[in-house]
Parts: structure tokens; C-alpha cells; sequence
């Protein structure tokens, strides 16, 4: 099958489309399972699906979804096979969103993914892409993001900031809300577009989808909220009562009412009944405005705001049922309250987990016990502050996201950091967890969402933080330090084993004159301190 090309240059456009649309699936029902492994990973095969206008990236993607149809009894069965056909769809949904732009960095997306991975399917393939007649730039080392990493793909195709994030309950499908006035809906497996909401004037800010998964409401800067139906990307209703912006959503659990925050600071929530499309209630009491809304099971509001404090209420008569302020003791025993800008709520209720801006180098995540209406612990960050929060599932995990462009993952048994996640090139506005648990969907300044596997537990990752900002960082030429460069010229050295400060030590280098310490300087610098 290495000549397809030409192969294919013979056949008729009909037969060419058949070939490329109908085979894979057609083999696999024909138990040729061999035939379908070799076919996909050929690159010829890739790159002609890849660039025939009735296919593309997005049903390249989708012909390895056929390998989970396999039955692992069947006597053409490889591990090794299945595996490396697996990094191949990996690396092309990593490569999404540049291959759907640009066909001709096929070869240096593939390579560049892929070159670390030692099985032969990947190694025969990547022996291919010399041979290709197509002029391409190719990667001769692996300096993308391989498929074996968390970041399992990147959505693009927002035009500006995208503010907020939202999964449809049976995990399908990803809302996202962006400054560029639309609401996009996607594949979440595909990473493909299905629809975009049009119809408001403003920025997008906040996002739902109704637990039944048929209805997407937004809230934008145009005051308005709007309901659209999924199947068809129609605007439904729409609640015009608000006077400024609105910057939070909230949908009950039975999907018949939603809860919408402005940045007016007085009247600023309102509860919407979505069957009447009538305004039901004002929750008025907050001083500042209401960045962030969640709903109990049992229909409590718990709403956020920059005046410092929690507060939680009736959705039936609009009533305050209690306060807590967010924020920490100072030296006196006096709490300073802290604007409170993300919240999540586990799904039994108990636990209710806050976070935002401190006056602090220390930011704080707040885990309350509802039940005792009591503050369980605090779970510490020295980075920016955070920007959004979410549960997963079983209520084992915190993840947050931050104004630093990181997603962190914290142990809420072991209170605890436990990952950082790292890929965007700006602020992360908004994060979800997937129902299953397994993937985090975030939402960037950086005009894209980002999809991250949260099963991801590579135990050779170590955050190495410092409170100062790294200005460079190199590893020794044998391959056991790391060296670390901070803005305040301090040379720290790592031992990449233990995972532990060897050494550390002041550069006199002026830092207006070179900020960035040269390579060669610090490894002048270090041999000098290491056989001192």
C-alpha cells in the first residue's frame, strides 16, 4: 500500500470517494482487520482523506473510532496495533485545529507528535512522510504535544475571548460563550463545530445547558438572556429584563427555571421561569456585583459576589437563608472579606468550594460544609488569582483554573495539590468537568477551549513552582539538573531523581543589561560552584 497514490491517481473521482469513505468501515465489517490497521496507518491514505473535499480532518478523526468496534478475541488482534493507531487519531485531534486551517503541515504535526513513539506501526509511518511528493516542513524532533500527554485537543474557532464553557449531560457536546457575540456548539469527540448561536449584540459571558441537553441559555452583555433550542440553533425565548450586563447562569435541577446575575449591585439576580418565560423572582441583598451562580439539588441559590460573601436562598420566595464571608483571619481573629469570583457545589450537596481575588500573595480555595454551614479547610495557591472552579464527580477532586493560564488539580482527602495542566497561551476564564469524570473542557482569553484528559496521572511530572518569575530555565549536558533562572538572579539548581534543591546561588549579572542569563554563563556558573 505504499504506492495509494499512485494507485489512486488511476482510479475515478466516484471511486476515489468510495475508496476513502466506504473502505475502512467496510473492511472492519469484513473482519479484515489487518487490511484496516495498515490502511490507517498509511500516510498516503491521511493525507489524501485528509485533503478530498467530501471528508477532512473531522472523518479522518472519526475512521479510528471504528478500532473501539474491535473484538479483542479476534485472531488479527495486536495490542501494539490497536495502541499505535490510537496515538495516530490522538495526534491528528491534537492537530485539529491547525489541520482544518492548513492541510500542507500535515507531515510536521504528525512528526512533531509522534517521533517519541517507539512502536513500528508509528515508526513505518513516519518513515513515509520522506517519500510524500507534497513540499512540507518537517519536525525532526518531538517538540509538540504528544497524544500521550494530558491536552487531548484544542477547539479554535472563536474570533475573540472565549468567557464561558458548558457540557451537555450525556458528555457529547461542548457550548462555548465568546466576546465575539456568538455561542458555538462542538463535537466533543470530533472536536468539530455543529452550530453557532447568533443573535446577540454584546460578548457572551456565561452559559447553560438544560439537564435534558435540549436547550442552551446564555447571558451576554447586551442584558439580555436567551434560550436556544440544540437541535436547530434557534433562539427560543429571550428575557430582557435586566439593565446591565449579565455575567452568570444557573439552571435548576429540573430544568424548568434559571437563575442570571447582571453587575448591577442592587436587583441584580433574577429567576426566570423558562415553561411561562416570565420573571419570577429578584433576589436582592449583595452590595457588589454577582460574578458566579450555582443551584442545589434541593433548589438552594448560592450566589458569589465582589462585596465578599456567600450567600444562599429560597428559590421559592426569594428569602436570604444564611451568609458566610469569604475570605481569611487576619492577625486579630477578624475574617477579611475577600470579591469571591468562581464557585462548584458537589453533587450531593455537602460540600460547596469558593475562590477569588485576595489582597494577599496567598490565594485561597474555600471548602464549606453546607450541612454545618461551617468552613471545612483552604486549600492555598501563590499564583494569580482564581478565575473558575468545578468538582469532579465524586467529589474527590478541586479543579481551578487561574489568571496564570494553569489548570490545577487538588486532592480534597489529602488537601492537596495533585497536577497542573498547562497549554494555554492566556487567562483560562472558565472550566468544566465531564459527567464521567474523565476530561476538563476550559475556555480561554486565548480564543480557544481546550480539552484535557484528567485520567492523565504521569508520575514523572513534577511542578517545581518558585516565587519569583523563571526567566530560563536549562538541564546539565548529563541530563540529572535542571537549572532554574528568576528574575530576582537567583540560580537555583534540581536534582530531576529526587526531585529536590541541590543548590542555589546569586548572579551578579546586571538585569538591565541581559535579564535572561545565557546558557553558557550558567553552565560556567555551575561548574564553577560544583568544584568550589
Amino acid at each position: 500500500m505504499s504506492n495509494l497514490r499512485s494507485w489512486l491517481g488511476q482510479k475515478s473521482p466516484e471511486e476515489i470517494e468510495h475508496f476513502l469513505g466506504d473502505i475502512p468501515r467496510l473492511w472492519l465489517e469484513g473482519g479484515q482487520l489487518n487490511k484496516l490497521s495498515r490502511l490507517l496507518s498509511n500516510y498516503e491514505f491521511i493525507e489524501a482523506k485528509l485533503n478530498h473535499p467530501e471528508f477532512g480532518i473531522k472523518a479522518l478523526i472519526e475512521d479510528y473510532e471504528l478500532i473501539n468496534d474491535i473484538d479483542l478475541a479476534h485472531p488479527d488482534y495486536s495490542e501494539q496495533t490497536i495502541k499505535s493507531l490510537k496515538l495516530i487519531q490522538g495526534a491528528l485531534r491534537l492537530s485539529k485545529h491547525i489541520l482544518s486551517q492548513d492541510q500542507n503541515q500535515l507531515a510536521g504535526q504528525l512528526s512533531g507528535r509522534l517521533l517519541d513513539c517507539d512502536t513500528l506501526d508509528i515508526q513505518r509511518l513516519l518513515q513515509q512522510i520522506p517519500q510524500t511528493e507534497t513540499t512540507c516542513l518537517r519536525s525532526l524532533t518531538a517538540t509538540l504535544n504528544p497524544p500521550t500527554g494530558p491536552l487531548l485537543s484544542t477547539l479554535s474557532g472563536h474570533g475573540d475571548s472565549v468567557n464561558a464553557v458548558a457540557v451537555t449531560p450525556d458528555g457529547t457536546m461542548v457550548i462555548s460563550a465568546s466576546s465575539d457575540h456568538t455561542v458555538k456548539v462542538w463535537d466533543l469527540n470530533t472536536g468539530a463545530e455543529v452550530l453557532t448561536l447568533t443573535g446577540h449584540t454584546s460578548p457572551v459571558n456565561a452559559v447553560a445547558v438544560t439537564p435534558d441537553g435540549t436547550r442552551v441559555i446564555s447571558g451576554a452583555s447586551d442584558n439580555t438572556v436567551r434560550v436556544w433550542s440544540l437541535a436547530t440553533g434557534k433562539e427560543i425565548q429571550r428575557f430582557n429584563r435586566h439593565s446591565l450586563p449579565v455575567v452568570a447562569l444557573a439552571v435548576t435541577p429540573d430544568g424548568k427555571k434559571v437563575v442570571s446575575a447582571s453587575i448591577a449591585n442592587y436587583e441584580s439576580m433574577k429567576v426566570w421561569d423558562l415553561e411561562t418565560a416570565k420573571e419570577e423572582l429578584t433576589l436582592i441583598g449583595h452590595g457588589d456585583l454577582v460574578r458566579t451562580v450555582v443551584i442545589t439539588s434541593d433548589n438552594r441559590v448560592i450566589s458569589g459576589s465582589d462585596d465578599g460573601t456567600i450567600k444562599v436562598w429560597n428559590l421559592t420566595n426569594g428569602k436570604m437563608l444564611f451568609r458566610k464571608i469569604h475570605g481569611q483571619k487576619d492577625f486579630q481573629g477578624r475574617v477579611n472579606s475577600e470579591p469571591v469570583y468562581a464557585m462548584a457545589v458537589s453533587r450531593d450537596d455537602k460540600w460547596l468550594i469558593s475562590a477569588g481575588s485576595s489582597h494577599k500573595a496567598t490565594n485561597i480555595i474555600i471548602i464549606w460544609n453546607l450541612e454545618t454551614r461551617t468552613k471545612a479547610f483552604t486549600l492555598e495557591d501563590d499564583n494569580n488569582p482564581i478565575s473558575a472552579l468545578d468538582l469532579t464527580p465524586d467529589g474527590k477532586q478541586v479543579i481551578s483554573a487561574s489568571f496564570d493560564n494553569t489548570i490545577k488539580v487538588w486532592n480534597i482527602k489529602y488537601q492537596e495539590k495533585k497536577l497542573t495542566f498547562i497549554g494555554h497561551d492566556y487567562s483560562i476564564y472558565d472550566i468544566k468537568v465531564t459527567r464521567d469524570g474523565n476530561k476538563i473542557i476550559s475556555a480561554s482569553k486565548d480564543q480557544t477551549l481546550k480539552v484535557w484528559n484528567l485520567e492523565f496521572q504521569d508520575q514523572h511530572i513534577q511542578v517545581i513552582e518558585n516565587k519569583n518569575s523563571v526567566n530560563d530555565v536549562t538541564i546539565t549536558p548529563d541530563g540529572k539538573q535542571v537549572i532554574c533562572v528568576s528574575k530576582n538572579k537567583i540560580i537555583t539548581v534540581w536534582d530531576l531523581e529526587q526531585k529536590n534543591i541541590l543548590y542555589g546561588f546569586y548572579s551578579n549579572h546586571n538585569s538591565n543589561y541581559n535579564l535572561f542569563i545565557r546558557k553558557s554563563q550558567i553552565f560556567e556558573k555551575y561548574q564553577t560552584f560544583s568544584n568550589s
